[in-house]
């Protein structure tokens, strides 16, 4: 699985476009050319890249996260 923030529009192989901000997930018969809107739910604000990382890791069940100190970038 990845995130893509910002990036170009996706289209999946249904030929469905998904928005800039999407992740991508493998899924059977299409590998990870799959991608699948941000559950918005689960994700505080995809303008904040630390916090945006945090809530990746939570959302792939990462149990114990570092803390992670200034930029990403």
């Amino acid at each position: 699985m990845w995130l893509d923030i910002n990036a170009t529009p996706h289209r999946n192989p249904d030929n469905i476009e998904i928005g800039n901000s999407h992740l991508h997930m493998h899924r059977e018969g299409f590998s990870d050319k799959y991608a699948i809107d941000i559950p918005m739910d689960k994700f505080s604000d995809v303008n904040n890249l630390k916090q945006t990382f945090i809530d990746f890791l939570k959302y792939c069940n990462i149990k114990e996260i570092s803390s992670i100190q200034g930029n990403l970038i």
